[in-house]
């Protein structure tokens, strides 16, 4: 069990520093933050696809997904989890389930935000 936390939490921290760098360069050409978010995302759900169909394909050792899928992916976006499972979903025919999985995340997601920036807004402006 060591083992595997050790190559999720290097996987992390190196996606952690991977997302920092494309925020940094995107601050750097003036370019709206979004811009970077959405890169991170768009490149993170590719790069989980490439991955799980290269994993599955060439049945790769598990501890590689823990290190670049739970570890590297899930430090540098929690999207590309999100995306994939949307696509699984929709590749066994649960089309309706897709649809209420993404659209549940992305509305009580957006409510979660307000919510917790109204209770800190609240707790700390009292």
């Amino acid at each position: 069990m060591a083992w595997e936390i050790a190559l999720a939490a290097v996987g992390g921290a190196l996606g952690t520093v991977a997302r920092f760098g494309l925020r940094y360069w995107a601050i750097k050409l003036a370019l709206p933050i979004f811009y970077s978010t959405l890169l991170v995302n768009l490149s993170g759900s590719l790069l989980i696809g490439i991955l799980l169909g290269v994993v599955r394909d060439q049945r790769w050792a598990p501890e590689v997904f823990l290190l670049l899928g739970v570890g590297f992916l899930g430090g540098f976006t929690t999207f590309s989890s999100f995306s994939w499972e949307t696509f699984e979903l929709i590749k066994k025919g649960e089309s309706v389930l897709a649809f209420a999985y993404a659209a549940g995340s992305i509305l009580l997601g957006l409510g979660a935000a307000a919510l917790g920036y109204v209770v800190a807004s609240r707790a700390f402006n009292a």
